[in-house]
């Protein structure tokens, strides 16, 4: 992908990912849908995202973020 704007990149560890999307289930459920969305549009489950990873956003959705 190329930007078509001036842009500023945002990197987190896996940790620090985590940890914001428990607090911010609706961002959860932004990531899990524009991934699911990105993986149809290729035609393949394979890319540089894993189904595994997209469904760790799951719980976020279902329980509000709790996972006590």
């Amino acid at each position: 992908m190329t930007a078509t704007c001036k842009t500023r990149l945002l990197a987190l560890d896996a940790q620090d990912f985590h940890a914001l999307i428990e607090r911010m289930p609706t961002l959860a459920a932004h990531l899990k849908d524009t991934a699911e969305a990105r993986l149809a549009d290729t035609g393949a489950a394979g890319g540089d995202v894993a189904a595994e990873e997209i469904a760790q956003a799951a719980p976020a959705e279902v329980d509000g973020g709790n996972r006590d």
